[in-house]
């Protein structure tokens, strides 16, 4: 007895809603959990799951990572560390939405 193979199905290209989900995840900080993005982008936590298993969004986030530390690393020279404190650093980092106060 044969198996007959599945077609696969075309999924449409990423939209909009996959786009805001990407750059959300790239530049998410240890405080924004998945059930906020997902209450963003205006889906359920499980599809944003989904999505992550499309070859293609996969791609496009890894790609909105790269972009997003090469942001962090042009901004990085800018900081002069010699004789910063804590605080300075702290202020930094909440500036630029690396870090909640």
């Amino acid at each position: 007895m044969s198996k007959r193979k599945r077609k696969k199905r075309a999924r449409p290209p990423l939209d909009k809603r996959h786009h805001r989900a990407i750059e959300l995840m790239a530049r998410r900080s240890t405080h924004t959990s998945m059930d906020d993005i997902a209450a963003e982008v205006g889906v359920s936590r499980r599809q944003l799951y989904r999505w992550m298993e499309r070859r293609d969004f996969r791609s496009a986030l890894r790609k909105a990572i790269a972009e997003y530390i090469d942001e962090i690393r042009a901004e990085m020279p800018k900081i002069n560390l010699v004789g910063c404190d804590a605080e300075t650093l702290r202020r930094y980092f909440v500036a630029a939405e690396l870090l909640r106060e």
